[in-house]
């Protein structure tokens, strides 16, 4: 697991270096989804005039009740994504499509009610989305207020051998990110 997150930071570090670090924005993400949530902290880096890379850090806390492959299954993790964004407009306001891949190292507690079992399982889950949204300038402030809808893939990678299989496949989030934007143009 050390070596993941060591990869992890080396990308991130890659990305920005190669970006040379116009930081663009920085903020608070929070997306929901049918059985969870996931609030992060986000950075913007302008690429040009109309694209971004991001990256967030954050929590994945959920419970998937038995709409799972257990009867029961909750827990949370950490992890984060790395994505890109490109806008339509300028970077500032107006409509965003992009993608992203985010990486959750999550703890699951489960429960087997028909063969009377429960356990834990250790998961890093791989989660690339596409994305849209539409990012609002508050008046004439470096503030914004982004809503994003997103859609994709959940797979789960077993870290332990023990486990029992999780809950994964097809997912909707319905975000919403709060930033600060450097440039007041």
């Amino acid at each position: 697991m050390n070596r993941i997150i060591c990869l992890v930071f080396v990308i991130v570090t890659a990305t920005f270096s190669v970006a040379q670090v116009n930081l663009t924005e920085f903020g608070f993400e929070f997306q929901a989804y049918p059985t969870g949530i996931i609030p992060a902290a986000k950075i913007d880096v302008a690429l040009s005039a109309k694209s971004t890379l991001h990256a967030k850090f954050g929590g994945n806390i959920f419970n998937h009740q038995d709409f799972g492959k257990q009867d029961e299954e909750n827990g949370q993790g950490l992890g984060g994504a790395l994505g890109y964004t490109y806008h339509f407009n300028e970077l500032k306001k107006g409509w965003l499509i992009g993608v992203r891949s985010d990486v959750w190292f999550n703890h699951v507690n489960w429960k087997d009610n028909e063969l009377l079992e429960s356990g834990t399982t250790d998961i890093v889950v791989l989660q690339p989305t596409v994305f849209g949204g539409y990012a609002f300038k508050l008046a004439n402030s470096n503030f914004a207020v982004t809503p994003t809808l997103a859609v994709g893939q959940e797979w789960n990678l077993y870290l332990n051998n023990t486990h029992r299989k999780t809950g994964e496949g097809w997912i909707a989030l319905l975000g919403l990110y709060l930033s600060y934007r450097i440039n007041k143009k």
